[in-house]
C-alpha cells in the first residue's frame, strides 16, 4: 500500500521514515514531498492510499492540500500531524476522509496504531468497491442479455435490472441502442479475456459518448449492448464492429454481427434480432468479417454477380441441389474430371444463394464426399487414399466454420480420387482384401495378424511372408501405421480426448497407445494435439 508523507521540516520526515514499522503496518510504499503545493501534484500523480502530512506548511497549508486532494480522490485516507489541535482545523477536518489527529512532539505508538486503521480503513474500502463492481458487472451482464428477449414478455426482470444498473452508473443514456453479436470459432469462457475486451472497446468508445454492456450467457455467442444519448451513423457502427473483430482475431476467428439501431431499452430486441438475422448467412462469408446487412443477390464474397443471375427462384435451386449428388457420381463413375469440377463450381454458386438452407448444403455436401469415399473402394484404388469414415465425414462439415471451407475440402478430395485414378496401379486382389479387412476392422481391439488370414483363407506364416514380400513391409507394421495414422487425424480436426482417440483407433490402454505414437512420431499425443490441433 502506497502512503505520501508530507512535511516542512527535514529532520522530522528522516525520523518518521526511519522509527514507523512500515511492514508491520501495511505500507509497502513511501513517497514524501516537503510542502502542500508539491504534495498535491504529488498526490495527482501518485494516487496514494493514504497521506500523512502536517498541518501548517508553506505555499499550501495541509488542509487545503487535503481538501483539493479529496475533491478528486474521495476514497484517500488522511492521517494530520499538527502542534495546534485548533477548533477550526477539526471542523474543516470533518468533511475529510480524516482518520486521526496526532499531535506534536509525535508519539510513535500513537501514530503506529493511527496509521494501521487508515490500513484498515483503506482495505475495508477496497472490499466494499469490489463487492460494489462485481455486483455491478453481473447487473450489467444480465441486463445486457435480458434486452436479447421481448421487452414486455420480461418486463419485470428487465426494469428492476435497469433501475440496480442506473443506482450503479448513474444518468440514463440508452437512448439508442444497438446489438453486436461475436460468433467466434471457438467459444472461450475466459472471463479475464472477456474482461479486457470489454474494457478496451469502453476507453475507445466512451469518446464517441457511447458507451456498452456485454454477456456471454448466450451458449455460442458474446453479445454486447451498444448505448448512447446520439443516435450512431452506418459508418460509425462499421467502425464499432472493426474494433471487436479486431480485438478478437488475435485469439480466434470469428464474426462480427451489426443489428440495426432502435430507440429506448424495450426496443433493444428488435436490434438484436437483426443481428441474429445477419448472422444466419454468416458462413456463406470468409471468416472474420463485419456483417452490417443482410447479403444482397450477388455481394457473397469471392463470387462475382454475374456467376449468380438466373438463380431467382428458391424451389428451382433447391431441386438443383438435391439433384446434384446423382449427376456427380455419374461424372465419377465416368472418370470425367472437368465434368465433377463443373458441378461443384455449380454447386458451389447455387449454395451461396441466401435462402438456400444449411441443413440441403450439408447433406449434399456428405453424399458427395460418401460417393467419392465409394468411389475408391469400386475403383479398387489403395484404401489409404480414402476419406475416413462417415462419421469423420461428418465432423469435418460440421467443424467446419465457414461453407468456403467445405467447398475447400470438396474439391480437395476430387481432385485426389482423379489423381490417384489416373496413377492407380491395379494392386493385387489379395493384398487389397487385406487393406480393405484392416480398413473395416482397426478401430477392433481384437484386430489379429489370425483374423485377418481367415478373411483371405491363407495360413497366418504364408500370409505374413506373402505381405512383406507385396508391400515390403510387415502385416504388424501396417495395422500400427494404419492406426497411428488415423489417430493423427482425429488429433488434428476433432475436439476428443486422448483416452477416447485411443479407443477409436483400436487400442484398449491409452497409456500403451501413447508409447505407441511418441515411438511413431516422435511426439506424445497431447503434443501432436496441441501442434496441429485446427
Amino acid at each position: 500500500m502506497k502512503l505520501l508523507l508530507v512535511e516542512d521540516e527535514e529532520m522530522t520526515r528522516e525520523g518518521l521514515i526511519q522509527s514507523l514499522p512500515w511492514e508491520e503496518i501495511g505500507i509497502t510504499e513511501i513517497i514524501q514531498e516537503k510542502d502542500g503545493a508539491a504534495g498535491l501534484k504529488k498526490a495527482k500523480k501518485e494516487h496514494p492510499a493514504i497521506i500523512l502530512c502536517d498541518i501548517r506548511m508553506p505555499k499550501m497549508d495541509g488542509l487545503t492540500m487535503l481538501e483539493r486532494v479529496h475533491a478528486v480522490y474521495p476514497e484517500t485516507v488522511f492521517v494530520l500531524l499538527t502542534g495546534h489541535a485548533e477548533i477550526d482545523y477539526l471542523k474543516r477536518a470533518i468533511t475529510l476522509n480524516v482518520v486521526s489527529f496526532i499531535e506534536k512532539p509525535i508519539n510513535i505508538p500513537d501514530l503506529t496504531d493511527a496509521l494501521k486503521k487508515s490500513v484498515e480503513r483503506v482495505i475495508s474500502y477496497n472490499r466494499q468497491q469490489e463487492s460494489a463492481q462485481i455486483h455491478s458487472t453481473v447487473v450489467a451482464s444480465r441486463l445486457a442479455y435480458q434486452m436479447t428477449f421481448p421487452y414486455e414478455s420480461c418486463k419485470p426482470v428487465i426494469d428492476s435490472l435497469y433501475k440496480d444498473f442506473l443506482d450503479h452508473y448513474g444518468t440514463d443514456k440508452f437512448r439508442y441502442v444497438t446489438t453486436i453479436i461475436v460468433l467466434p470459432e471457438h467459444f472461450s469462457n475466459d472471463s479475464t479475456l472477456l474482461y479486457t475486451i470489454g474494457q478496451k472497446l469502453h476507453d475507445r468508445l466512451l469518446p464517441g459518448h457511447y458507451h456498452i454492456i456485454y454477456t456471454d450467457r448466450s451458449p455460442r455467442d458474446i453479445i454486447y449492448q451498444i448505448y448512447g444519448s446520439i443516435e450512431p451513423s452506418c459508418g460509425t457502427l462499421k467502425m464499432i464492429g472493426d474494433i471487436i473483430l479486431s480485438y478478437y482475431k488475435s485469439h480466434t476467428r470469428c464474426f462480427v454481427s451489426v443489428g440495426s439501431v432502435v430507440k429506448g431499452i424495450q426496443n433493444a430486441w428488435h436490434s438484436c434480432e437483426t443481428a441474429r438475422e445477419r448472422l444466419r448467412y454468416a458462413r456463406f462469408y470468409e471468416a472474420d468479417t463485419v456483417l452490417t446487412d443482410p447479403p444482397r443477390e450477388g455481394e457473397m464474397t469471392g463470387l462475382p454477380s454475374e456467376t449468380r443471375s438466373g438463380f431467382t427462384e428458391t424451389e428451382k435451386i433447391n431441386q438443383r441441389i438435391s439433384e446434384l449428388p446423382r449427376s456427380f457420381r455419374t461424372a465419377l463413375e465416368d472418370g470425367d474430371e472437368e465434368k465433377a469440377i463443373s458441378l461443384l463450381e455449380e454447386f458451389r454458386r447455387m449454395w451461396y444463394h441466401s435462402k438456400c438452407r444449411e441443413s440441403m448444403i450439408k447433406s449434399s455436401c456428405y453424399s458427395m464426399l460418401i460417393t467419392i469415399n465409394q468411389m475408391y473402394q469400386a475403383s479398387h484404388i489403395n484404401a489409404d487414399a480414402a476419406m475416413e469414415h462417415p462419421g469423420m465425414i461428418i465432423d469435418a462439415i460440421d467443424s467446419a466454420f465457414t461453407f468456403l471451407e467445405v467447398d475447400e475440402l470438396l474439391h480437395k478430395r476430387t481432385r485426389e480420387f482423379f489423381y490417384h485414378l489416373s496413377h492407380n496401379k491395379e494392386e493385387d486382389n489379395t493384398i487389397y482384401r487385406i487393406k480393405e479387412y484392416i480398413n473395416s476392422h482397426y478401430k477392433d481391439p481384437a484386430l489379429s495378424v489370425k483374423s485377418i488370414s481367415e478373411s483371405v483363407f491363407l495360413s497366418v506364416s504364408y500370409l505374413c511372408t506373402y505381405f512383406k514380400n507385396e508391400t515390403r513391409t510387415t502385416l504388424n507394421q501396417y495395422i500400427t501405421d494404419y492406426r497411428i495414422k488415423k489417430a493423427q487425424h482425429l488429433l488434428s480436426d476433432t475436439n476428443m480426448k486422448i483416452v477416447d482417440v485411443a479407443g477409436e483407433v483400436g487400442y484398449r490402454d491409452s497409456n500403451y497407445f501413447a508409447k505407441i505414437f511418441k515411438k511413431q512420431t516422435g511426439l506424445s499425443p497431447k503434443e501432436y494435439k496441441n501442434k496441429n490441433v485446427r
